[in-house]
């Protein structure tokens, strides 16, 4: 049990320190693998999924707007994004 507590601690001051620590950055990333996993009828839906999605990260749509403004801005939150995603989305 112990030795599981510190895996855990290591593996999250390890994607703090990578700058993906961040709620964010991390629903971000695992948004953009779920929706190119998905068939959507219609934009609607999409916005239904991503709407359930932020909730059930306990993110509202307003701070996923003004994150994806940020996102627009840096350069450093786009890569922490993609370095997310890459370890959410193989191949």
């Amino acid at each position: 049990m112990t030795f599981i507590a510190v895996v855990l601690a290591i593996a999250t001051m390890s994607a703090c320190a990578a700058g993906d620590g961040d709620a964010r950055v991390q629903f971000e990333a695992q948004w953009q693998c779920d929706v190119q996993r998905r068939t959507f009828d219609d934009i609607a839906d999409v916005e239904v999924a991503r709407s359930d999605a932020l909730a059930s990260w306990g993110l509202s749509e307003q701070e996923y707007t003004a994150f994806r403004a940020e996102l627009d801005q840096s350069p450093e939150l786009r890569s922490a994004v993609k370095t997310a995603f890459d370890g959410h989305c193989p191949g």
